[in-house]
């Protein structure tokens, strides 16, 4: 943990305007408080647990969204769970609903965030993830 390695980005969705910060290191609860900074809002206390390895955060009904990845373990795994989190929320913001009609929409959105998160966090080179 601790701030050694600390990483913070921002992706902000094209396509549906939402703005996402990503913070891989560091603890939650300077994740949160830099998150509500950044949207206007008064921050709030998170329980720290040694054991979660990310969280995501979103503030009804504004157009953001926190993910934050443990420094200590967080993987690939752990990023595509927090953004299935993170596609739910836009999407519900928008009333689009999971189904068969909308699967390949979710896919996609899933896909993008992954590449790219797992390259702004430096995890992968952009030529390895164009390949999919």
């Amino acid at each position: 943990g601790g701030r050694h390695g600390m990483k913070r980005i921002v992706l902000t969705d094209p396509i549906f305007q939402i703005d996402y910060l990503i913070q891989r290191g560091g603890s939650r609860q300077s994740a949160v408080n830099e998150f509500a900074k950044r949207i206007g809002v008064e921050t709030w206390a998170v329980e720290e647990n040694p054991h979660v390895m990310g969280t995501y955060y979103s503030y009804e009904p504004l157009p953001s969204g926190l993910i934050w990845l443990s420094g200590d373990g967080a993987g690939f795994g752990t990023l595509s769970h927090e953004c299935l989190h993170a596609i739910h929320y836009a999407m519900k913001t928008k009333r689009i609903t999971l189904s068969d009609e909308t699967e390949e929409l979710f896919c996609y959105y899933l896909q993008w965030m992954v590449n790219e998160i797992s390259q702004g966090l430096g995890w992968v080179s952009k030529s390895r993830t164009q390949k999919s």
